[in-house]
């Protein structure tokens, strides 16, 4: 390789490092974020090694709306800004029972990850996981008990946790899904 060419090499990468650095403008709405992993890339060309990090980041507003956003760059601040604007895109909304707990069990599944979740008692708090129990007070819950059975890689538990959460039915919902004389919801 000639030094030509090592210097275009680097020149592109110098070029792309410094677009990628830009303030990216203030955000609308805010909502409160977590940082729930961060991993490092090292690729190695003729030139040198480059590094990236791809960081994963869960948002909510503490009344039964969150998101989970992936981002990648090659800083990690830049990184994890990223992943908060596509969270803010990929947000879901939850119904929360009596402003502290769902209505009823649930179980779900993504990949090698079961997420349960059970309604508890008022005063109970939130019996989880670290990132579980991070997703579950940014979205607004209280009082929950939670397990997580199978692979614990926090993007598969994030994905199975947010997709029990939004199967989660209410008693307005249930009658038009079943007929309505085959049970009564007393609350």
């Amino acid at each position: 390789m000639s030094n030509k060419q090592r210097e275009q090499l680097l020149g592109r990468a110098a070029n792309q490092r410094s677009r990628q650095q830009e303030p990216l403008p203030p955000m609308k709405w805010q909502f409160d974020m977590r940082v729930v992993d961060v991993n490092r890339t090292f690729r190695v060309t003729k030139a040198g090694g480059i590094q990236s990090f791809t960081a994963f980041v869960v948002c909510g507003n503490y009344e039964g709306i969150a998101g989970y956003g992936k981002g990648k760059a090659s800083d990690v601040g830049y990184a994890v800004d990223k992943a908060y604007r596509r969270s803010l895109r990929n947000l879901h909304f939850f119904d929360i029972y009596m402003n502290r707990t769902i209505y009823h069990s649930q179980r779900s599944k993504f990949g090698a990850t079961h997420v349960k979740l059970w309604p508890a008692d008022k005063g109970v708090g939130l019996v989880a996981s670290d990132v579980v129990g991070d997703i579950l007070f940014l979205a607004g819950f209280k009082d929950m008990k939670s397990k997580v059975i199978g692979s614990r890689h926090p993007h598969s538990t994030v994905k199975a946790l947010f997709k029990a959460l939004c199967e989660v039915e209410t008693p307005e919902v249930l009658p038009a899904i079943r007929p309505q004389g085959l049970f009564s919801w007393s609350l």
